[in-house]
């Protein structure tokens, strides 16, 4: 009785190491907008393209929803919301550096986009965020 009762458990023990798990199920992959990546501000009024360039203001949407940008000093911070060609930003957080150069660069993109929703297009490398009073702000791809 005690031998069967062995054998029972070792032919237990031995099927059961055989048997294989069940593959894991991946994650879906979500699909990546033509939109998600960095950018170079390249045109908002006031502002002349020098000093955009000079600030190297970028806007990284690459981990939408989570947004950030840089506009010469502090790193900017929001949240994205896309549907129908529109973005949604947030409320803006921002680092609290002291600069001598760039704040009001830094200040009137942050009031921009704060709370403001855009349309969007996308024209060769360019995206252009155009707001319900018709202001624009562009942007050119990072290569």
């Amino acid at each position: 009785m005690r031998t069967r009762l062995i054998s029972a458990c070792a032919l237990a023990a031995l099927l059961s190491a055989c048997t294989t798990a069940a593959p894991k199920k991946e994650a879906p992959q979500t699909p990546t907008s033509s939109w998600q990546k960095k950018w170079h501000l390249t045109a908002f009024s006031p502002f002349k393209a020098d000093e955009l360039r000079a600030a190297r203001a970028t806007l990284d949407l690459s981990r939408a929803p989570q947004v950030s940008a840089y506009m010469g000093c502090n790193r900017l911070f929001t949240n994205l919301d896309s549907a129908n060609n529109q973005l949604s930003f947030g409320p803006v957080a921002a680092t609290r550096m002291a600069c001598s150069e760039h704040q009001d660069l830094e200040i009137a993109f942050a009031q921009a986009i704060g709370q403001h929703s855009f349309q969007y297009r996308l024209q060769n490398k360019q995206l252009i965020l155009q707001d319900a009073q018709g202001r624009t702000l562009s942007f050119e791809a990072e290569q």
